[in-house]
């Protein structure tokens, strides 16, 4: 068994100034990254009895693989691992447990990965089900680097992810990213509704006065998008009224309290109140909110890369999600899982290496997410590409939960998404559906 050490009486360090899932192509591509930064030692290709080192391995991530962004990175890594070559394989989907879904039959049918990029939503479900390669044996051998490694990690965020990850004493994944989230807002749109910026300890009241002000039909202007998701949609409502799908050990459903009636209530009455797009259709809130067209949004860091193509984020504000009877935020841990079956489990593991090295940590926030080792978040050099009020989305590592991850994922999530949406749009009331939902939820949950 390795035992991961937690890093004891570190307290993480709240910044001053500029600034944490899924443009998702983008925080998948979050899986790949460079630059430079100190600190540490650096990784070097370590052996373990698979194939000589060097060489090309498949990666399999969610979304496209030809942004800007990530070829960047691509030429970093191997730039600076001469020899290794990365092949990203695309799966072209927008959710996760699509992605889940679509990649478990892949991998039944025989196809040849080496590693795959999986959120907390996915991890599990791998893992369990014997696809994915322990990486014990790696981590013995590159001790040294990996106890600097863990020793730079927040330590709740570590104490969690350990808790919930590792599968019969065993560790499958070594995270790089880490997301929470946060309102993103048009600062312009504000401006000309003569609404003012939101504060860091607004409520769901605030909120809804804030959203009928800058509300505009004539002008074609929404006050907010209702993503069809859990980390995006879902989770951070019922995370601010402290309600919660599961229990904190993961085994039933919480989804049908009195609480997140409350919470499925009020995101319904913002559709009610034609303040947000109409729900179940496609809505590109990130193109509508560089445009004016929407005043806010809900997303992670990810952000950052996504308005890199729409003008960049000097307009925009990030606040941290409205509460109502706390402050809340689902958080998610991104990181490669090798594959048991590959051929070159030792090229993977230097890539992963190189992920979690300060090197690699250092580009982070080129691809839209924000680097797992506090000594990176820290930096002046990833501090001074924060967006306006980015530091909510770091600080919300203090209280964030983290998102549901079970071995049936993908199925749960695929649930919650569609009992979601069908509230949104008034097919079902919040209290038949959510309590439908429990019940769906704790079946998949027994087998």
């Amino acid at each position: 068994m390795i035992t991961i050490p937690l890093r004891r009486g570190a307290a993480r360090t709240r910044r001053r100034g500029l600034p944490v899932r899924v443009a998702l192509s983008l925080a998948a591509s979050a899986l790949l990254l460079s630059a430079c930064a100190g600190g540490g030692p650096e990784p070097t290709p370590t052996g373990t009895g698979s194939e000589s080192a060097g060489g090309t391995i498949n990666v399999v991530v969610l979304g496209d693989t030809t942004e800007p962004s990530m070829q960047t990175v691509l030429s970093d890594y191997e730039a600076a691992n001469p020899g290794y070559k990365i092949n990203p394989v695309p799966i072209p989907l927008t959710t996760w447990p699509d992605f889940l879904s679509v990649l478990q039959t892949r991998l039944a049918g025989g196809a040849d990965y080496d590693a795959v990029y999986l959120p907390t939503e996915g991890q599990l479900t791998l893992s369990s089900r014997g696809v994915l390669r322990a990486l014990d044996d790696f981590i013995a051998a590159d001790q040294e680097f990996m106890d600097d490694y863990y020793a730079d990690l927040p330590a709740g965020m570590l104490k969690a992810f350990n808790e919930k990850e590792n599968v019969d004493g065993s560790v499958y994944f070594a995270p790089h990213l880490v997301n929470t989230i946060g309102i993103w807002y048009n600062k312009a749109v504000f401006d000309a509704a003569g609404v003012a910026y939101p504060e860091a300890d607004w409520t769901w009241e605030d909120f809804r006065t804030a959203a009928k002000a800058l509300r505009d039909p004539d002008k074609g202007i929404y006050a907010f998008n209702l993503a069809p998701d859990l980390f995006q949609g879902l989770d951070p409502w019922l995370a601010t009224n402290g309600a919660s799908v599961l229990d904190d050990q993961w085994t039933k459903s919480t989804v049908s309290t009195p609480a997140a009636v409350e919470s499925v209530s009020f995101a319904r009455s913002l559709v009610e109140d034609d303040l947000v797009p109409a729900p179940g259709g496609t809505f590109d809130q990130y193109g509508a909110l560089a445009n004016g067209k929407l005043a806010m949004m809900g997303a992670g860091i990810w952000g950052v890369a996504s308005f890199a193509a729409l003008g960049g984020t000097d307009n925009f504000g990030i606040a941290p999600w409205p509460q109502q009877t706390r402050n809340g935020s689902p958080m998610g841990l991104g990181a490669f899982g090798i594959l048991d079956k590959s051929t070159k489990a030792d090229q993977a593991w230097n890539f992963v290496k190189w992920l979690i090295s300060s090197e690699g940590q250092s580009k982070m926030i080129t691809l839209g997410a924000q680097p797992v080792r506090v000594s990176t978040q820290n930096s002046p050099e990833y501090l001074a590409k924060l967006p306006d009020g980015g530091q909510h989305l770091d600080e919300a590592l203090n209280y964030a939960h983290l998102v549901v991850g079970v071995e049936q994922g993908g199925e749960i999530g695929a649930a919650i998404q569609d009992s979601w949406n069908q509230m949104l749009l008034g097919n079902v009331s919040p209290e038949d559906g959510l309590a439908e939902l429990s019940s769906n939820i704790d079946g998949i949950l027994a087998g």
